[in-house]
């Protein structure tokens, strides 16, 4: 038999409550603000019984669970919904959204990010002009695609529906 047999799993129980939590800001996003939380654990499984915060003023919940497969694989489904939330916010340019999307990760496949990011209320404060001095080139669109090579999401599989009608005001 193998050590992995004589060893028993772990076993968790009791619910972790996180108040007026704030997280750093990651990239061009703001932090997320006024966290508060209540995360149940059970067995090999954790809950996310609540999580709210605000991103830019405005609401975020993150609902979801976790567990360990029989295999002591980690698993996981966390939700993410959001309206309204500054995406992008860098001098000249703000961009806000709404969100509904998904991280999972079921079994031994890398996560999935998958779901919908609807573009609205945009803003680019930028003379166009100065930066191409002469004519400016139109060229065919080619097919949207870019990768991410940054170790661990390198090969997480992304499925998000991106839409917006009017989402940019150009000044």
């Amino acid at each position: 038999k193998s050590l992995r047999s004589y060893v028993p799993s772990p076993v968790l129980a009791g619910d972790l409550i996180l108040t007026n939590l704030a997280t750093r800001p990651l990239a061009t996003l703001s932090p997320i603000r006024d966290i508060q939380a209540r995360i149940h654990f059970e067995q090999q499984s954790a809950i996310i019984d609540r999580f709210t915060g605000t991103l830019s003023g405005r609401p975020v919940v993150v609902r979801g669970r976790g567990w360990l497969t029989p295999d002591q694989f980690p698993a996981f489904a966390i939700g993410l919904q959001a309206t309204n939330v500054a995406i992008l916010r860098q001098p000249g340019l703000i961009l806000r959204s709404d969100l509904d999307v998904q991280l999972a990760r079921t079994n031994a496949a890398p996560p999935a990010l998958a779901g919908g990011v609807r573009l609205r209320d945009g803003l680019f404060l930028m003379d166009i002009a100065a930066l191409m001095p002469g004519k400016v080139a139109v060229h065919a669109p080619a097919d949207a695609a870019f990768s991410i090579t940054n170790e661990p999401f390198a090969d997480w599989t992304l499925h998000l529906q991106v839409t917006g009608d009017e989402f940019l005001r150009v000044r």
